[in-house]
């Protein structure tokens, strides 16, 4: 995979019907998770005999955090905290990652806002639902 430039990762969050661009990230993490069951069973007819693991399909998840610059105006901020305060703070997002693809879902927000009065701050999103991955 190519390097990619952080402050070229979008964030855009889904306002009425389209995405917006929202921020561009600077420090970032991005975690695939994939839990397995273990479905180990012995062999009736052998019980005593070398078991190899059987797993099913577990819990997935997609978690994303990192710094945040905003390229779209206090709108956008104002939309992000809005997200965040919610009952449910939780909203439709994407994940564009240059020479990569897109990820897409419905993730739930915690927010920390910056001090230098930039747009800047810090964001953390987790899955809720399915993720889908789009390849550039």
């Amino acid at each position: 995979m190519a390097k990619i430039l952080g402050r070229a990762i979008l964030l855009l969050v889904k306002i009425d019907a389209a995405f917006v661009p929202f921020a561009s990230l600077t420090g970032k993490s991005l975690s695939i998770n994939n839990e397995q069951i273990d479905a180990t069973a012995p062999d009736p007819a052998t019980p005593e005999g070398a078991q190899w693991r059987e797993s099913l399909a577990g819990t997935k998840s997609v978690d994303a955090s990192g710094d945040y610059a905003l390229i779209t105006g206090d709108a956008a901020q104002a939309k992000a905290i809005e997200i965040a305060m919610a009952d449910n703070p939780s909203a439709e997002f994407q994940m564009f990652f240059p020479g990569l693809g897109t990820f897409e879902s419905t993730f739930f927000v915690n927010l920390q806002l910056g001090e230098d009065g930039k747009g800047t701050g810090s964001i953390s999103l987790a899955s809720s639902g399915a993720v889908t991955f789009t390849a550039a």
